[in-house]
């Protein structure tokens, strides 16, 4: 089946495509590094993004371009969101990464949380692409420099998983 796509130049074009790519969009099926969605027969609409991420002079979180606004989450969210951060900034010195023995900085501990709070974010903005970046997981993938792919550190937070029981 043919459809309208938008082109790279702005201008629509005819391309084949799955005809269950309407279905899946229309039920908020999202794949990862995209953030467009069909919000109508033709039309094409940016998917707000917010990247869930410690980092030193943060707020525990970065938004993308489309993101346009405020980021909407409760107060008791936002504040969660901080003190993770903040403990991250107080706790966690620059040179922890390099001790493989993880007596500096706990990192899997911590990243426990924040995968907590980026499923809470997933559940407050289910409309959203939440992407979280695991502390934990880029401190283990730095053990051998050679081969590391800093991108495999950050993977999204589906609805599945934000509504998945606690393990």
């Amino acid at each position: 089946m043919a459809g309208l796509v938008p082109a790279t130049n702005g201008s629509p074009q005819t391309k084949q495509y799955d005809s269950n790519l309407d279905a899946r969009t229309r039920a908020g099926v999202s794949y990862p590094r995209s953030s467009l969605s069909l919000g109508g027969l033709g039309s094409w609409k940016r998917v707000p993004s917010v990247h869930i991420v410690a980092d030193y002079g943060t707020d525990g979180y970065r938004l993308d371009a489309d993101a346009v606004g405020a980021f909407p989450i409760s107060d008791s969210l936002r504040a969660r969101l901080a003190a993770w951060n903040d403990a991250f900034e107080r706790a966690c010195p620059p040179d922890a990464y390099e001790d493989i023995t993880g007596k500096r900085f706990d990192f899997v501990a911590f990243a426990a949380q924040g995968l907590e709070i980026a499923k809470a974010v997933k559940r407050e903005l289910p409309h959203w692409r939440v992407l979280y970046w695991d502390e934990g997981l880029d401190w283990f993938l730095a053990r051998d420099p050679r081969h590391q792919d800093r991108a495999r550190a950050e993977y999204e937070i589906t609805l599945k998983v934000a509504f998945a029981p606690p393990r």
